[in-house]
């Protein structure tokens, strides 16, 4: 190699520019022309060309070819909307989800009221997936999700106004979805209680038992039916869904044969008749005198309530028997937890009250409760892994937390319920506090939490 190639501080190194062939074939050029390796192949050795490519200017009008679109912009109405279905998709809040998606679709984009509803929920839910983290203020998807929930109420008031409000499907499902963006903010759950008391099942009233059902209509009774019963037996309230003349428009039956009926069908019946059954039953212990005697009437209602109990075994002997023809599916799971759950939920009725004898009432022994109790706690975190809705299993898992007797019992009732609060249902949080103050008055305390008696 010639002096001048060698390298140093002081060897000067010349810049060579490499010609076109050993650029294409990207290799180190010896320089010169033809340079060495165009010499050794045989190639035609040209330099490349230092100018810059000029720009070419093109003159369009209008009336030639077609028209140049406008800049693509993010529509932040329907990326919210899809928020929506996709937090719809992942919560499984009905029996055939894909029904729901299906009837929805067709009804937001018809209603300005429901389009609302739904954009609040979906803006909430990004803002809790870090959906966003440059926006404004006021484009930040949780401003945006209360400016939605603001003006569907606005909207709802204007609805409700207007004549043969009952028969619109959009009006209820609005009600039902305000309901449900309640959870999601206010952990004392009275917001949706309201909703569903006050909003949906007055609609429903209004419109009758004996309506024309549209497909919409049909879908959204599937869905309501284990949420009402689930705010009746939570609150302790009474519900349309106890009265006889709505029983066959919900088929509240659960001895209908199981091929015709929906996974949650037959547990809310039974939720709703365990309802009005406390409701009777605390009504009737302020009469109550002497508990040392026979009362007629206590005879009777512990009849009554292993009459229920031993409903409930025969739905569990439906479900086992449904399970070994078909596999389990996300819906069907659902079942099990409340299976258990009420069981302990009817027996606790009796079991606060130790100091009478009835002939007839509900029994569960102390290793029958925590075999319960564990079952909840299984079947529940199945659930959630499997993307179940955390929603449906509140009731489940605030039984299963009056029940735990072990350490590790409750601490896995706080960590399902953890999951479904970090899933956007802050409402989970207020079960946790209940359940804390009820281990501590088990624990000792001289008080029984307001709720939990």
């Amino acid at each position: 190699m010639s002096g001048k190639r060698q390298l140093g501080p002081l060897d000067q190194r010349r810049k060579v520019i490499r010609c076109e062939a050993c650029a294409a074939r990207k290799t180190r050029c010896a320089g010169g022309y033809p340079c060495e390796a165009c010499v050794r192949m045989g190639k035609t050795c040209r330099k490349q060309s230092n100018e810059f490519s000029k720009a070419i200017f093109v003159l369009y009008t209008g009336n030639e070819g077609t028209s140049i679109p406008a800049q693509v912009m993010e529509n932040k109405e329907t990326t919210y909307v899809d928020y929506f279905f996709a937090f719809l998709g992942r919560n499984h809040l009905g029996y055939r989800t894909e029904v729901i998606l299906e009837v929805l679709l067709a009804a937001v984009n018809n209603s300005t009221l429901l389009h609302s509803v739904v954009s609040a929920i979906g803006a909430l839910d990004a803002s809790r997936h870090g959906a966003c983290s440059t926006y404004t203020k006021a484009a930040n998807p949780r401003t945006i999700a209360y400016k939605s929930y603001s003006c569907s109420i606005e909207s709802l008031k204007s609805a409700l106004m207007a004549s043969g409000v009952s028969q619109r499907d959009d009006v209820l499902w609005a009600t039902f979805f305000l309901g449900i963006f309640e959870l999601m903010v206010d952990p004392s759950g009275d917001g949706w209680a309201k909703h569903m008391l006050y909003g949906t099942s007055r609609l429903l009233q209004a419109a009758g038992p004996n309506q024309a059902y549209s497909h919409s209509r049909k879908a959204f009774l599937e869905i309501f039916k284990i949420f009402e019963a689930n705010r009746a037996v939570l609150y302790g309230e009474s519900t349309m869904l106890s009265c006889f003349e709505w029983a066959p428009t919900y088929h509240m039956d659960c001895h209908t044969t199981l091929p015709d009926w929906d996974s949650l069908g037959p547990i809310s019946s039974i939720l709703v008749r365990i309802s009005t059954f406390n409701n009777r039953f605390y009504d009737h212990l302020p009469r109550v005198t002497r508990f040392d005697i026979s009362d007629p009437i206590l005879n009777q209602l512990g009849l009554e309530a292993e009459e229920i109990q031993n409903d409930i075994f025969d739905l569990y002997g439906k479900i086992t028997h449904a399970s070994l023809k078909n596999s389990p599916n996300i819906h069907f799971r659902q079942t099990l937890p409340y299976y258990h759950a009420m069981l302990i939920f009817l027996f606790n009725t009796f079991d606060y009250y130790r100091c009478w004898h009835l002939a007839h009432s509900p029994y569960l022994s102390p290793n029958e409760i925590s075999r319960h109790v564990d079952q909840i706690l299984r079947q529940a975190g199945i659930i959630l892994d499997s993307g179940g809705s955390g929603l449906l299993l509140i009731f489940p898992l605030r039984v299963a937390g009056t029940r735990a007797g072990t350490d590790v019992q409750r601490s896995t009732v706080l960590t399902l319920l953890d999951c479904i609060f970090k899933r956007g249902f802050i409402v989970a949080s207020r079960i946790k506090d209940d359940l804390d103050q009820l281990w501590d008055w088990q624990g000792g305390s001289d008080f029984l939490p307001v709720g939990l008696e």
